[in-house]
């Protein structure tokens, strides 16, 4: 029973994403939608402390869509001018920024922007944010929302993102026929 547990703990530990990995993810990401949303200073502050929140909830691939993704969410509806937020929502590299593959990880985003590539400093919070704002604390603010700008193509964004679904998707399924054709011939298929 006690090798069960530890075998649990090890594996759960495994998956669990480290405070510096969330903090790092959350910086790139809270920069690219600084970059396409327009976002405020103090907005860019806001998304980039609730994408940490919501990375440093992460432990296994279940949570990746539960309460801290809603969390995540609904502060950004919060945080968000409307046509931000339905920018936001659009761009799946935003949405749903991470899943898990191959025993690890993975982020949309970095098929979209380089990695290297950062066009804000970093926010304040970047040093002094530890996770854990009430909720409370973004409801009750009252923020800059910027007016969307005249060269804003709406159109444009749902078409980037469709292109970046459909090619995400053909990697899914070419993936997903390698691994059922690795397994043939181990005793796997059914």
């Amino acid at each position: 029973m006690m090798i069960l547990a530890m075998m649990v703990a090890i594996a759960t530990s495994a998956s669990a994403m480290s405070y510096e990995q969330a903090r790092r993810q959350a910086l790139f990401l809270a920069d690219k939608m600084a970059y396409e949303l327009n976002l405020s200073d103090a907005q860019y502050e806001a998304v980039y402390e609730a994408n940490l929140d919501y990375l440093m909830n992460l432990n296994t691939r279940r949570h990746l869509y539960g309460s801290s993704w809603t969390r995540r969410n609904s502060l950004l509806e919060t945080i968000l001018a409307p046509w931000q937020y339905a920018a936001y929502a659009a761009a799946d590299y935003f949405f749903r920024p991470v899943y898990w593959a191959s025993n690890a990880w993975q982020w949309r985003i970095y098929n979209r922007y380089d990695r290297s590539r950062y066009y804000r400093s970093r926010p304040s919070a970047y040093i002094t944010y530890r996770g854990g704002r009430h909720l409370g604390w973004y409801k009750n603010r009252n923020w800059y929302k910027p007016e969307r700008p005249n060269n804003w193509n709406r159109n444009k964004v749902y078409k980037e993102r469709a292109k970046v679904y459909r090619h995400a998707e053909k990697e899914q399924r070419k993936a997903m026929k390698e691994m059922r054709k690795g397994n043939r011939g181990k005793g796997h298929d059914r």
